[in-house]
């Protein structure tokens, strides 16, 4: 199986050679290309998500019409590849019982991940407002 970066590229720099793979190697590939298109063609990346279809005429659809757009490998499939390290946000210890959140998401009909999303919006003034719930409810 050649190296799926170099097939990529192939795609877009030398599209008659990636025509000329057989269609037993393009197969192989089908998953992931489908990936990488889905992010700047959602829609017709979706469109050849189904069950029984030829994959390897899907690949030579791509390249017909992605090679006639790009004449060298686009730079958001780069992007994509990047590892992004993303910084854990460390969440504040919320000082409230379970039980009193509990509670005033039954009173507001809502759910846990509610409560939180009100939490990250409006901050210390919600706290408050818990702290004062949180002593009448005692």
């Amino acid at each position: 199986m050649k190296d799926l970066f170099k097939v990529f590229n192939n795609l877009f720099v030398n599209p008659q050679s990636f025509l000329s793979m057989n269609d037993y190697e393009k197969s192989k590939y089908f998953f992931m290309f489908q990936r990488f298109f889905a992010i700047r063609y959602p829609v017709q990346a979706d469109i050849f998500n189904i069950k029984n279809i030829n994959t390897a005429e899907v690949l030579d659809y791509w390249c017909n019409s992605l090679s006639k757009i790009y004449k060298r490998t686009p730079a958001w499939v780069y992007n994509t590849l990047k590892s992004v390290k993303t910084e854990k946000k460390e969440k504040k210890k919320i000082n409230i019982d379970d039980d009193v959140i509990m509670y005033w998401c039954q009173l507001n009909e809502c759910s846990r991940k509610e409560f939180y999303e009100i939490y990250d919006k409006y901050g210390d003034e919600f706290i408050k407002a818990m702290q004062k719930f949180q002593k009448n409810f005692k």
